[in-house]
């Protein structure tokens, strides 16, 4: 392999492990900003000002569960569905862990 090309592709897969791993310990900022779309409904810290569900506090291993059931459409949502689709399951963990430090 010619040396830019090898280059690029060791550049590429370092590029790639670096994003593996920060998605393996998501930063603070990282977690609030993907906690953000759980907002409109859950509020900014989990707890809802409406009907929603309140996530504030609750047991990881719960919501864990919960967000892999809505992703797998297992359990029935009008929009969790949807929303648990757009993370990967070690996202979602990692949401889980962030709401239930979060205080009740």
């Amino acid at each position: 392999m010619h040396v830019p090309a090898m280059k690029t592709v060791l550049l590429g897969a370092s590029v790639l492990a670096l994003s593996t791993l920060s998605q393996a310990n998501p930063s603070a900022t990282q977690l609030r900003t993907w906690a953000s779309a759980c907002a409109s409904c859950h509020g900014t810290t989990g707890k809802p000002t409406g009907d929603a569900y309140p996530i504030a506090g609750v047991d990881q291993a719960t919501l864990e569960r919960k967000l892999l059931d809505f992703k797998g459409k297992k359990i029935p949502a009008t929009l969790m569905h949807q929303i648990a689709a757009g993370y990967s399951d070690d996202e979602l963990k990692a949401l889980a862990a962030y709401f239930a430090k979060q205080p009740k």
